[in-house]
């Protein structure tokens, strides 16, 4: 028989060999997990390990039973007592204390308040529920500190009560709960206890401003005191952009109140403003000429 083919034949019995003992090692290998595993205590996923059934901790290689007391549920956690109380029980001195729950209360998900809440109209007082006291012309709320009521619209809270919001003529009930609880119309502006109109002089009108006079002057005319008074525009001059002042036409420059034609080099041309000149390229400006550099 030739080397090779002798070769071949040895790798093939040897793999045979392998393949039937495979089985055999995995078997072995699991029997042996499954005596590892304590009682009360199963494989993890992983097969390589073990862990605690549910209501049991392990303790020296052993799953022992936690101990849940009247009331309570073991929960599937690795660290803390391993239980939790009932719904309307809470834990006190290693135990489940029925929580109590007072007239006109319900239980709350709370696990360091009281672990019960007041219903509506209603409010604790010493450990017990009383009767919101609800004054004329309000409403109740829920609020967590507090009145449990509020005041109806026109009607602001004074100590235990709603007092009427006494609003001027010209005047209207604002929804804040700062202030005097009303503003004045559009025209008119508070002062003391009521709404004063505005007066608007000619050629002016009316504007948002809470501080101020309250209107300004159409675009031509100026404040003069209580006054707006026409802008007075010289000859070749026009309103500036803004309204609130003059400026001179193209060619001309500002000369006291006037419009003075201004004069031109050589070599020059008036400037974008329109109220100076520039010298042409490549001139340049060397006082009132226009020079070659």
């Amino acid at each position: 028989m030739r080397p090779d083919r002798r070769l071949r034949i040895l790798a093939i019995h040897a793999l045979a060999v392998a393949a039937l003992l495979a089985p055999a090692a995995g078997v072995a290998f699991a029997q042996s997990i499954a005596a590892a595993v304590p009682r009360n205590a199963h494989a993890t996923r992983d097969g390589g390990a073990w862990t605690c059934d549910r209501g049991f901790r392990e303790e020296q290689g052993a799953c022992t039973a936690i101990k849940v007391p009247a009331n309570g549920f073991a929960v599937d956690s690795s660290y803390g007592r391993g239980w939790e109380c009932r719904w309307g029980y809470r834990m006190a001195d290693e135990g489940c204390m029925a929580i109590k729950v007072p007239a006109h209360a319900y239980l709350k998900d709370d696990s360091y308040g009281r672990g019960w809440e007041c219903g509506r109209g209603f409010q604790e007082v010493g450990g017990a529920c009383e009767t919101v006291k609800l004054p004329a012309n309000a409403y109740l709320v829920e609020a967590a500190y507090g009145p449990r009521w509020e005041c109806r619209r026109g009607y602001r809270a004074v100590d235990s009560g709603c007092m009427a919001i006494k609003v001027p003529a010209h005047g209207y009930l604002a929804d804040t709960s700062l202030g005097s609880g009303w503003r004045c119309e559009r025209g008119y502006r508070a002062v003391d206890n009521g709404c004063q109109a505005i007066a608007v002089p000619a050629n002016g009108y009316l504007i948002e401003d809470t501080y101020g006079r309250g209107w300004d002057c159409e675009r031509g005319y100026l404040n003069v005191g209580s006054a707006c008074a026409a802008i007075k525009t010289p000859v070749n001059g026009h309103l500036d952009s803004w309204g609130t002042g003059w400026t001179c036409a193209r060619g001309y420059a500002k000369s006291g109140s006037s419009c003075v034609r201004f004069e031109m080099p050589a070599n020059a041309h008036v400037a974008d403003s329109g109220n100076e000149w520039a010298c042409d390229q490549p001139y340049r400006k060397q006082g009132n000429a226009c020079r070659l550099p």
